[in-house]
């Protein structure tokens, strides 16, 4: 713990806690002698028997008491390896870092800048129109044409008319 704290800047929480286990350890201890006890009378009692229904009873009250001496067995090893560890938990938490701009503030250079995009927008704008002209140009003069084209014989239609008229 204290090879952990070393590495900390600053401990916000700490708490040790512990559990005596000496009474439990103690009962556990007096139920097993006594369980043994058990299991050597029931093992006398099965020497002595002669009938099967009574080995057959025998038999079941020692599984029974071997069952809890297994039980009492393992309890004691998991209190006997619990006091061999410790649990440790531990929370790690970066510390907050606020980052400050590098770069300083230039006006002049802002000014600059808008200026250049200035001239830069007023470049695209005379470039759309020179393309948009250019291309209206381009379609104008053949729709210009046809559309002479069209009154030019229109006018010839109306003068043969005419010419006709006269005639008759």
């Amino acid at each position: 713990v204290s090879a952990i704290k070393e590495l900390a800047i600053l401990v916000l929480h700490e708490s040790t806690q512990g559990q005596d286990i000496t009474m439990e350890f103690v009962d556990l201890d007096a139920n097993l002698r006594n369980a043994r006890a058990e299991e050597a009378s029931y093992l006398e009692i099965l020497d002595r028997s002669g009938s099967i229904e009574e080995v057959l009873s025998v038999t079941r009250q020692l599984a029974q008491v071997r069952g809890r001496i297994e039980q009492l067995e393992g309890r004691m090893r998991y209190l006997e390896n619990k006091t061999d560890l410790a649990t440790l938990h531990v929370t790690v938490t970066e510390e907050t870092r606020i980052e400050v701009p590098t770069r300083k503030w230039r006006p002049i250079e802002v000014v600059r800048q808008s200026f250049r995009d200035l001239v830069t927008g007023l470049q695209g704008f005379v470039d759309f129109l020179i393309r948009f002209a250019i291309t209206i140009i381009g379609l104008l003069i053949p729709v210009a044409a046809f559309v002479a084209l069209l009154i030019w014989l229109g006018w010839k239609f109306v003068a043969w008319g005419l010419k006709l008229l006269k005639k008759q």
